[in-house]
């Protein structure tokens, strides 16, 4: 690997983070069980914890 200015770093970070985030999501989504909702403001504290 070797060495890149500051702009790139940030811009590979990003990527990487972005990639990261999509395979976490791709993990959860083929759990068994997992339900996803949408919560809106209005929605009962106990239902959003």
């Amino acid at each position: 690997a070797g060495q890149c200015g500051f702009p790139e770093a940030i811009e590979r970070a990003k990527i990487a983070t972005r990639q990261y985030a999509k395979r976490q999501s791709t993990w959860f989504r083929h759990q068994l069980g997992a339900e996803w909702r949408r919560l809106r403001p209005d929605d009962q504290p106990a239902v959003r914890d």
